[in-house]
């Protein structure tokens, strides 16, 4: 009987049990609910400031992207810049390349122009020169070798001389090239030195002065060398009627001695070889 009245107690507690479970439930529900909604009105309440920090962040990020865009866009106008300044350097040196070039192409053509007239003027003048020119027939005095004790002999020969105004200057330039082929083959030669060069002629009351270089004065073969070639000039400028003697000059000087002590300081004549010098005889 003490059994079956506690169980009958157990079942009546049961629906007190469960009313109780569920008002706890809903109280549960009810706080929750509530601290959700305050979670939630928080978070509303925040959110303004979020999207304004937000937005805050974006117009910073914004400004700085214009700001690194406007540097790019300087940087890009100064290359730019830097870039027109160069390609228009580049055009100023190439137009000035180009003028140098038509000016060096203008220049040659003056200087082919000049040059062609100056050709041109040459040949004018050796026309002219043919023309005016006048031939004579002259004697010339080279040398040859004779089997008797005289040795060298002076040896005259007839050349056809071509001249526009000093006939003297031409006939001695004419000797001082030497004998021509048939001369050298008649065994005829010279004993003018090659480095010997006349430097003017002049002839004044019937004295020819020959002005020649320091190099006429040194022989080879010595005094008598020398004395041979003082022969050939003065035998042949002899030739002409205007001159009765020479004087030989050098470098536009009178000069006492040469270094073989050859007196040349005085007019020499044909005769003034018959004269003993050096202890020989000269003819």
């Amino acid at each position: 009987m003490a059994k079956k009245s506690k169980n009958k107690k157990k079942r009546n507690n049961l629906p007190v049990l469960a009313i109780v479970a569920i008002i706890l439930l809903i109280v549960l529900i009810l706080v929750f609910n509530k601290n959700f909604v305050n979670g939630a009105k928080e978070k509303f309440k925040k959110l303004p400031q979020n999207i304004a920090k937000v937005e805050n962040v974006e117009n910073n990020s914004e400004s700085s992207n214009e700001e690194n865009s406007a540097k790019e866009n300087k940087v890009e106008e100064k290359k730019l810049e830097e870039i027109d300044i160069k390609f228009t350097d580049e055009k100023k040196e190439k137009k000035e390349n180009q003028n140098i070039v038509i000016d060096l192409k203008e220049n040659k053509r003056e200087e082919k122009k000049i040059s062609v007239d100056e050709i041109e003027q040459q040949r004018n003048d050796e026309i002219r020169k043919s023309l005016n020119t006048t031939k004579t027939k002259k004697k010339l005095y080279f040398i040859k070798y004779n089997d008797s004790d005289q040795g060298y002999v002076l040896q005259a020969v007839t050349r056809t001389i071509t001249y526009q105004d000093s006939i003297l200057t031409q006939t001695l330039s004419i000797l001082m090239y030497g004998p021509n082929g048939s001369e050298i083959n008649s065994e005829l030669a010279t004993l003018i030195q090659p480095q010997t060069k006349l430097l003017s002629v002049r002839i004044s009351d019937g004295v020819a002065y020959l002005n020649f270089n320091e190099d006429f004065m040194y022989h080879e073969f010595g005094q008598e060398g020398f004395i041979t070639q003082l022969k050939q000039f003065v035998f042949t400028a002899t030739e002409f009627a205007t001159v009765d003697s020479v004087q030989i000059l050098i470098n536009g000087k009178i000069v006492d001695y040469t270094p073989e002590s050859v007196e040349i300081s005085k007019p020499f004549t044909r005769n003034s070889f018959w004269c003993r010098l050096n202890t020989r005889y000269f003819l």
